[in-house]
């Protein structure tokens, strides 16, 4: 289920990397992220993932603000470490303990920017449809 209605304009790309979710009490999950893009990422969680992240709430329309870090690794430098501030923009159970979250990027730095971007560039085989 959509969160809102927002059109995709930015390519994305498969990920698989480790991804850490900081929650507003800090906590943190570990989870992994399915696809990039300049936009936002999407990422893989568990159940149990999604209850801590939208409490005893458990709605699919709810919005959470989280922070995002994430390394890139980009051919010929050193990984980078991304950090964001997202926001969920989609939630949709695929299993009984599966969900996957798409988040957008409220606040970025324009070099973790442009790391994305050359991460982008850097794997044309794994643009995803």
């Amino acid at each position: 289920m959509a969160l809102n209605n927002e059109n995709r304009i930015h390519r994305r790309v498969q990920a698989g990397f480790e991804t850490e979710v900081i929650l507003p009490n800090g906590n943190c999950l570990h989870v992994t992220t399915s696809n990039l893009s300049l936009n936002g990422v999407m990422i893989n969680a568990t159940h149990q993932d999604f209850e801590m992240m939208l409490g005893t709430k458990k709605n699919l329309d709810l919005s959470v603000e989280v922070d995002l870090k994430f390394k890139l690794s980009n051919k010929n430098a050193d990984p980078i470490l991304v950090s964001c501030h997202c926001r969920t923009v989609y939630i949709r159970r695929v299993a009984q303990d599966r969900y996957v979250m798409g988040f957008k990027f409220l606040k970025i730095n324009q070099g973790f920017e442009s790391a994305i971007q050359k991460f982008i560039h850097d794997h044309p085989d794994q643009i995803v449809s």
